[in-house]
Order: structure tokens, then C-alpha cells, then sequence
């Protein structure tokens, strides 16, 4: 039976001008998890990777882990949603994340400001207020319609190595568990960096597998955000 392995990126640089990078922790992430592919045996018949930044270096720290040739698909499908899009219709100060990241800096506890704004923004893009250069139901359906589309190139047997986001990951979940569209923030933010997501079966007929796996990783560098 084929199998998609879903991959969230390593910790990306929370509060930095540029977010789409990957931290330290982030690429270590990324080399324990191809450590354990490694240790499992792992040899996918193909590898999938958005086109952010972020997940071509989780990409590269894991592939190199696993000593796999450094080599994949793009799939713009997977990619994440626009967050400062989403932030900026919320709160139209906040044009960039140079502007966001001062924002944050003058709150006294910026990752909790950060994840009350976050959180009221994207509540509000799922309810459908606001101008967006991509609505929730077109961003669900973009993804959707990628995961369909790699499942039906798999052969019997054979295995995927996606590398996407937790925004990707908790559609492609909601897809397969039917749980509604508010709820999927909460679903999302449970997501752990370099968490696998293992889908089984053919288009139509897809399965969860397994959910947020992270054995790989010990405790000190799990990290969510």
C-alpha cells in the first residue's frame, strides 16, 4: 500500500525580519529525524517539498542525515498559508514583519502576544472577514487537491517524503477526521516541529496512518513553534 510521509518543517526564526529561516534547533530537528528514517530504512521512491525556504532546509538536514541524494519536487501546493497576509487584514499596522517583530519586542511577553494576535487573525480568516490574497476555503482546497494529486503518482508499496508545514499537515488530518473548520487552529498549533504524518492508501480512499509522530526527537527539542 503506498504511504505519504508528511513532514512539518524544523523551528523556523520566531520574531526575525526574515521568518523562513530555520533556527539551530530547526536543523537539528531535521538531522534527528533522517537519523531515524536512516535507523528505519527508509528509501522513499520520491521526495515533495514546498517552496519555502524553511522546508528546503528541513529537507537537506534530514535528507543528508539519512544519506540521501539531496534531491526533490516542488510542490507549491504545500506550501503555508500567507500569516502576514492574515495578520496584516487583522491588524493593518502591521504591514511586515519587520513592523511585527517591533511590535513584539515592546510586549512584555512576546510569544504570548504574539499567539493572542495570531490566533484572533486567523479566527477571523476562517470566518471568511477581511480581504485575502488567499481565502481559507481556497487555501484548504489548494491543499487538498496537491495531497490527491501526489497520492495518485505512488505505485503499490511505494513511499513519499513530503515536506511541508503545520498548516498543510492539519488540513490534510482534518480532510481524513472530518473535524470542523474553527476547530482546526487548535488542531494546528498541537503540531510539533519535524512532526511525520503518515497517510496510507489511494486518492479517495485515504487514510490517517499515524498523527504528529515525534519519538525521534527528545524532549528538550521539541518545539511547536
Amino acid at each position: 500500500m503506498p504511504a505519504i510521509y508528511l513532514v512539518r518543517h524544523g523551528q523556523a526564526s520566531f520574531g526575525a525580519e526574515n521568518y523562513d529561516q530555520l533556527s539551530r534547533l530547526g536543523y537539528r530537528q531535521g538531522e534527528l529525524l533522517g537519523e531515524n528514517l536512516a535507523r528505519l530504512r527508509m528509501v522513499p521512491a520520491s521526495v515533495v517539498c514546498g517552496s519555502m525556504q524553511r522546508h528546503g532546509q528541513t529537507a537537506e538536514a534530514c535528507l543528508q542525515a539519512m544519506k540521501h541524494p539531496p534531491y526533490w519536487q516542488e510542490e507549491r501546493g504545500l506550501d503555508e498559508f500567507d500569516h502576514m497576509d492574515i495578520i496584516r487584514s487583522h491588524d493593518p499596522r502591521l504591514t511586515d514583519h519587520k513592523s511585527l517583530a517591533e511590535h513584539l519586542r515592546r510586549q512584555d511577553e512576546p510569544r504570548a502576544a504574539f499567539e493572542e494576535l495570531f490566533q484572533a487573525a486567523i479566527a477571523q480568516w476562517i470566518r471568511g472577514e477581511g480581504d485575502y490574497r488567499e481565502s481559507w476555503p481556497g487555501f484548504r482546497n489548494r491543499v487538498q487537491d496537491a495531497i490527491q494529486r501526489l497520492a495518485g503518482a505512488l505505485s503499490s508499496g511505494e513511499t513519499l517524503l513530503v515536506f511541508s508545514s503545520g498548516g498543510p499537515v492539519a488540513v490534510a488530518a482534518q480532510s481524513l477526521l472530518g473535524f470542523p473548520d474553527e476547530d482546526w487552529p487548535a488542531f494546528s498549533r498541537g503540531l510539533v516541529n519535524a512532526g511525520v504524518t503518515r497517510l496510507v492508501g489511494r486518492p479517495g480512499n485515504l487514510r490517517l496512518a499515524s498523527l504528529n509522530e515525534h519519538l525521534h526527537l527528545a524532549h528538550e527539542v521539541v518545539s511547536y513553534r
